[in-house]
This record gives structure tokens, C-alpha cells and sequence, in this order.
């Protein structure tokens, strides 16, 4: 049955459609013709975000045809970039080097004015860097297991450093020791270096930490490992075992990957998304990344986005459990 009409109507409909949404139909030709794409970094130059961020983008000029700037922006653990990224267009000539501290920057930062949840939009995961379990040499534990018991019958007396209340290192030492029932005397520092430094020193007994950080004091005895909390073990670290091959199963690990402005066009954030994915596919890449103890990682949007609300519900726990207020 035709209705009278109708076909008019579908006909006229289309042609608005077009007249309305030309830079929607055409967004994945067209871009990225205009110019370069500015990739910004939250952190310093030479840090690993950063090292990340200048590793692919090269990558991603051969990809996408257009030069692909790195800025560093630091500040407030990478917001200040994330901020820089959100008052640009949403049109993928911005894009951030994100980490999962994102998850948590509501929870944690007055200043940071943007709803991360809202308007960060996930592209592509590329590198997963596990913690460690780093002791002083005189901790008499030698395995995660007499760890626990040593905390158990002393809970309190061991203490932990980590880079600042609410960072990925804190919120992984307390998701662990809340798993394992055990109470350890947090002392937070401003950043990782302290941390490292009165651990050597033996002012504190244990960190959470990551391999690139703890290598170089492993390999001279300074510094002991009792194991990674990894989905599987280090490839520069093949003797030391995961918690849960050690019979307790756990995994903490901060990420880098790309981000963009939410209401970027679907088509600009596929191309994107694939041409980070072809670039991590490089073995040259992928060797360098091992390198630096990180784990080479390659997710749709679909996956980093499920991985980017996990992480924010689980570290959103942690934080209301410890009573951790926005500063």
C-alpha cells in the first residue's frame, strides 16, 4: 500500500539529512586534510606518557597522512592536558596521550572542571604497565604469601610509600592489602622518587611500583620483588612470577592510550583508532615498549571504553572506602 506522500517525505528527509550533516557523511575522508593533529602529553618530556606519545606518532603520520605534533601539557596528573583537549573542537585534530588516573579526577581534584565519565572519549588502549611488590632487602619475606603473614602478625608495624594519596600506586597497594585482609601504615611522598629513595634507605618497607622505576635497584640488590601484578610475567623480568601464580590472583596496572573530545565523529575516531592499532602492530614498536616494561596493548573504543569504566568503578570504591576527599 503506498501512502500519499510518503515517498516525498523519505525523499525530502534524505536531502536534509545531507544539507544537514555533510561533515558526518564525509568525516573520515576529509580528515585529517586541514593540518597537523596536535597529540598532547599531561606529563614532561622523557617521562613514560610521553615516550609513549613520541614512539607512535610518527607511526601515525605514515598512517594518516598528516604530521602529528606531541605537546607536553603537565599539571594535576595529566587534567591540565585533558582540559586543553576538551576546549578544542571535537573534530580529531586534538587528541590526548590519557592514563588511568582519568578515571579517577573527579574524585580526587576540586579544580579539574570537566566530567571525565562524560567527556573523555576512550580511542585505543596501548600499553598496560603492571606494579610490583618492591621491598627493602631486609623484609624478611620472601614471597607475597609471607608477606601477608608477616602483616597479619604485626598489622600496623610495616609501612608503605607511594607517590601521593589517590595515585595509581596507593590505589593498587590498598586494593591488594583490603583484598588479602592486611593493615599497613601508608606514608605518602610527592612523587615516585622519594619513595624509591627512603625505600632504598630502608625508612619505609615496601611500594607498589612500576618495572621502568625499579629495574636498575633490582638488578644491584638494593631493591627486592616479590612479584608483578600482571596478567602474565615481565619479559625483562622472566624470573619474577605473578600473584597469581603464586596462589594470589590479583592484577594492578595503570594505562596510556588515546583519548579524544566525546562527540568526535564515530568515523574520525575509527580512523584514529585503527591507525594507532596498525602502529602498535609494528614489532619495532612493540620491542621498544617491552623494553621499558610495559605491556604492548591494541583495543577497539569499545574495549578501552568497558576497560575505562571497570577501572573507575573499581578505584571509585577504594577511594570511598579510605575516605579520600577531592583536594
Amino acid at each position: 500500500m503506498n501512502l500519499p506522500g510518503l515517498s516525498g517525505f523519505i525523499a525530502a528527509s534524505a536531502v536534509a539529512a545531507q544539507l544537514l550533516f555533510p561533515q558526518v557523511a564525509h568525516a573520515a575522508d576529509d580528515y585529517p586534510k586541514r593540518g597537523p593533529i596536535n597529540f598532547l602529553v599531561g606529563f614532561g618530556p622523557g617521562g613514560v606518557t610521553d615516550i609513549v606519545a613520541r614512539l607512535i606518532a610518527p607511526k601515525l603520520k605514515d598512517s594518516l597522512g598528516q604530521a602529528v605534533v606531541v605537546t607536553n601539557r603537565p599539571g594535576v596528573s595529566g587534567a591540565v592536558a585533558a582540559e586543553q583537549m576538551l576546549t578544542a573542537p571535537a573534530d580529531g585534530y586534538t587528541m590526548w596521550a590519557c592514563t588511568s588516573s582519568v578515571t579517577v579526577f573527579n574524585r580526587l581534584f576540586k579544580d579539574v572542571r570537566f566530567n571525565a565519565a562524560g567527556e573523555i572519549l576512550p580511542v585505543t588502549q596501548v600499553a598496560s604497565v603492571p606494579y610490583l611488590i618492591v621491598v627493602h632487602p631486609d623484609v624478611p619475606a620472601r614471597t607475597p604469601r609471607e608477606l601477608v603473614a608477616l602483616a597479619r602478625q604485626k598489622p600496623g608495624d610495616l609501612t608503605y610509600g607511594s607517590p601521593g594519596v589517590g595515585t595509581m600506586s596507593h590505589l593498587a597497594a590498598e586494593m591488594w592489602f583490603r583484598q588479602e585482609k592486611i593493615d599497613l601504615r601508608h606514608v605518602p611522598y610527592k612523587g615516585s622518587l622519594p619513595v624509591i629513595t627512603d625505600l632504598i634507605g630502608g625508612h619505609i618497607n615496601l611500594t607498589f611500583d612500576q618495572e621502568a622505576a625499579v629495574a636498575g635497584h633490582l638488578a644491584s640488590g638494593k631493591l627486592r620483588t616479590l612479584g608483578i601484578a600482571g596478567d602474565e610475567r615481565s619479559p625483562t623480568l622472566p624470573d619474577v612470577p605473578t600473584l597469581k601464580e603464586q596462589g594470589l590472583p590479583f592484577t594492578a596496572a595503570a594505562w596510556t592510550g588515546v583519548c579524544m573530545k566525546n562527540g568526535t565523529p564515530q568515523a574520525i575516531v575509527d580512523k584514529v583508532s585503527q591507525a594507532v592499532r596498525q602502529a602498535m602492530a609494528d614489532p619495532d614498536i612493540r620491542q621498544r615498549f617491552v623494553q621499558l616494561g610495559m605491556a604492548p596493548r591494541s583495543s577497539t573504543p569499545q574495549e578501552f571504553q568497558r576497560q575505562f569504566n571497570e577501572d573507575a568503578e573499581r578505584m571509585g570504591k577504594v577511594i570511598t572506602a579510605l575516605g579520600i576527599e577531592a583536594q
